[in-house]
């Protein structure tokens, strides 16, 4: 499932509850931190993409100088699938986010193996094709065409497909 996405301009740092399952996100525009305990702090740029198994908490921010507040109240208002901070008129940072939950008979089998954390910067070899897939979610949660929901939630899963080619590319575990 995407969104809500988020928008924002100025200085701002949002803490994520823990989440169950995965999350999945990518830059549209812009640059942040993307904070999880026991990892440095990872900046992300225009083009990155990421994914998170069952993370715990979290701060996604503008700087690692930024105070975060709870990102749930803001998600809970969200408008047209967007969450805003700051002037419109001034933002330039635009994060696709999304997750993707299992059914709950199946869910330790598959999220036991999922990494905390992954990052594919758009300057990794997978990354451009990462990117365009988080391009086009972000242009169909930002047009209210027929059937969006379903394009949105099969463009998510072919995104954790791609995520996970990316991190076993990288690992010596097998591929299937």
């Amino acid at each position: 499932m995407i969104g809500p996405n988020l928008r924002a301009a100025g200085d701002w740092a949002l803490r994520f509850d823990p989440f169950l399952h995965v999350r999945l996100g990518g830059l549209v525009r812009g640059t942040c931190r993307l904070i999880l305990e026991g990892h440095e702090p990872a900046l992300l740029r225009e083009g990155d993409t990421f994914m998170l198994g069952n993370p715990p908490s979290y701060v996604l921010a503008s700087s690692l100088d930024a105070s975060p507040r709870p990102a749930a109240p803001l998600w809970a208002g969200a408008e047209d699938g967007l969450v805003r901070i700051g002037p419109e008129s001034e933002e330039d940072f635009y994060l696709c986010v999304g997750h993707i939950g299992f059914a709950e008979e199946n869910a330790a089998l598959l999220t036991d193996l999922l990494p905390p954390l992954v990052i594919v910067c758009a300057a990794d070899p997978q990354g451009t094709r990462l990117a365009q897939l988080i391009d086009r979610l972000a242009t169909e949660v930002g047009t209210a065409a027929a059937g969006g929901p379903l394009v949105q939630n099969h463009l998510a899963q072919i995104l954790l497909v791609h995520m996970l080619r990316a991190h076993a590319g990288r690992t010596d575990r097998p591929a299937g």
